[in-house]
């Protein structure tokens, strides 16, 4: 009977592991500018898309904010430093701007959508220690781009998006976004050390549920993102050799039991010399990677380590080439009242592309829709006039929403395309200015999504690698975006020292006033019944000799007498007596 017990239970966890799974990665790979990528995806999918009320893998507090809001699709990206498209490449996805960025697709009534986003924003501010709620309502807007998840045509959701460019990053949003995990301290997620990923160049972590359905069968598909880009020191011999602990400054610590894979894949490079043995290579869309399974990392040899060495010293002097396409955006305008934005968007490559413009201005940023242009000029710098079309406009209203434009660019070959307008900066209230007022406001990144996606070698859908050993051809589902850079403008900001100095005034002139009143007020006078000490009789003659000088003085000041008409006076008087 014991053993009919013990197979059961075995058996039946088997089953019930095989419901849900759980899938971890890390791929590094070297960047034409020299620099290291490191991808972290983990990967969560649920048994069915009805959550609870008993978790196994995928994370309860996601679970009932999806079950208790309606939610399909929810993404939430935070992300430190600055992705520089014209050097680095195009940007790995999901790909999000500086700061937060927050989205959420609901069903069900549409006159509950704006109730649901509030609690969404406000259950998402807790958890993850963030400062969200300011996205609304100011800084929401309904975004207008497709479905990433499996949906029947007919199945109507309501979009909601917010954007924090000044959120900031630390130890406090790192810790929930690791909870959400099966596995806190083994496997791949061990390698995440604080202060490696805040002194990177660049950093993102986030989150992305979607539904997905195959066979009559439909599922919640959670994929947990970091992405950290490090600049590694050159050695004496001028070569970029890196470790694991290089990277992290600490090895794999163990193994997690709950993952049905868990592996580390290195882009094999051309100059790549020396590297531990791997236990495959793999072929993705013509590039090889090297897959080291974290069981073999954790080896007696290699101690949770593995490294890579170059062949080849790095050419100081080396100029790279333009990537396929950039975006940058900068400010224009002689005053604090009036501005002009401008975004500049080159196609390096001898095709056209067609991309889609998104760009949010906040309530504060009063620009002129009619100033709008778009201009090229091409490789010949003659101004060329692309073909512009499906343009989307949501006008701003003052402390309730931002203005979104979008619209559909056809870039020509090799062109430099510029989209400019005009802009008013607002007036704000006294409450509405940020501690360090004079530092200014900040406009969200403005986005291109491609049409037609440009190479980067790396496979940048996790799907991509979930068959291990075939070589294949893999084409992302999501589509691919960039982001310009974040706009900083300064606002005509009050005097903000007149009240400080007005207070000290009157706090001071209070002061001295109060300080001589309130003893008198407040003193109580006792009589004393002794008898007072009798007055000197030098000290009364002094005090006549006193008085009549001072009688006087005020007697020559009134009739215009001087000290010299006094003495003549005095004189003949004393000549006259003797």
């Amino acid at each position: 009977m014991f053993w009919k017990i013990l197979l059961l239970t075995l058996f039946g966890g088997i089953l019930a592991s095989n419901e849900e799974s759980y899938v971890e990665e890390l791929l590094i790979s070297r960047l034409p500018s020299d620099h290291h990528l490191a991808q972290f995806r983990f990967i969560i999918t649920s048994r069915s898309l009805e959550l609870g009320p008993n978790y196994e893998l995928f994370p309860r507090v996601l679970g009932q904010l999806l079950q208790a809001h309606g939610i399909q699709e929810l993404e939430y990206i935070a992300t430190q430093g600055v992705w520089h498209s014209d050097h680095y490449g195009p940007p790995p996805q999901p790909a999000s701007s500086t700061g937060a960025f927050l989205s959420a697709k609901f069903d069900g009534p549409s006159n509950t959508v704006d109730d649901r986003w509030l609690s969404v924003v406000n259950s998402l501010n807790g958890a993850f220690c963030a400062s969200l709620l300011s996205m609304v309502p100011a800084e929401t807007y309904k975004q207008k781009n497709e479905r990433k998840g499996d949906y029947p045509k007919a199945k109507k959701l309501f979009s909601r998006a917010g954007t924090l460019p000044r959120e900031a990053l630390c130890t406090e949003n790192l810790t929930p976004w690791r909870k959400l995990l099966p596995c806190k301290q083994n496997g791949l997620i061990s390698l995440l050390n604080p202060h490696k990923l805040y002194g990177s160049l660049f950093h993102s972590m986030g989150f992305h549920i979607h539904p997905e359905c195959k066979d009559n069968s439909c599922w919640y598909r959670l994929e947990l993102s970091a992405i950290v880009l490090f600049d590694v020191p050159i050695s004496e011999n001028r070569r970029l050799d890196w470790s694991l602990k290089s990277f992290f400054d600490r090895p794999i610590s163990g193994v997690c039991n709950a993952a049905t894979r868990s592996t580390v894949l290195v882009h094999q490079h051309e100059e790549q010399a020396d590297s531990d043995k791997p236990a495959d290579v793999i072929t993705i869309n013509g590039q090889q990677f090297a897959v080291y399974p974290t069981e073999q990392i954790l080896g007696e040899k290699t101690e949770g380590n593995i490294f890579v060495r170059y062949t080849k010293s790095v050419d100081l002097h080396k100029k790279n080439p333009p990537r396929a396409l950039s975006i940058s955006s900068t400010l224009g305008g002689k005053d604090t009242f009036s501005g002009l934005l401008l975004t500049t968007i080159k196609n390096n490559e001898n095709e056209k592309h067609t991309v889609v413009y998104e760009q949010v201005l906040p309530w504060w940023v009063r620009f002129h829709y009619h100033t709008k242009q778009v201009l090229c000029h091409d490789s010949k710098q003659e101004i060329v006039k692309p073909y512009v079309a499906n343009r989307v406009f949501s006008g701003a209203i003052d402390r309730k929403r931002p203005a979104y434009i979008q619209m559909e660019i056809e870039l020509p070959a090799n062109s430099k395309c510029i989209v400019s307008y005009n802009f008013e900066r607002a007036f704000l209230r006294m409450a509405e200015y940020p501690p360090d007022a004079n530092h200014g406001l900040y406009i969200p990144a403005a986005t291109i999504t491609l049409m037609k996606r440009i190479s980067t070698g790396l496979p940048e859908d996790s799907r991509c690698t979930e068959r291990l050993g075939n070589s294949s051809e893999c084409e992302p589902r999501a589509k691919q975006m960039v982001f310009s850079n974040v706009l900083l403008v300064p606002m005509p900001v009050p005097d903000f020292s007149m009240p400080f100095n007005v207070i000290c005034l009157v706090g001071t002139a209070v002061s001295l006033c109060f300080g001589a009143v309130h003893p008198f007020s407040t003193r109580i006078l006792v009589p004393i019944n002794e008898k007072l000490p009798g007055q000197s009789i030098w000290r009364t003659i002094f005090r006549g000799i006193l008085l009549v000088l001072m009688a006087g003085a005020c007697y020559m000041e009134y009739n215009n007498i001087s000290l010299n008409a006094l003495r003549r006076e005095i004189e003949k008087l004393l000549s006259f007596q003797f």
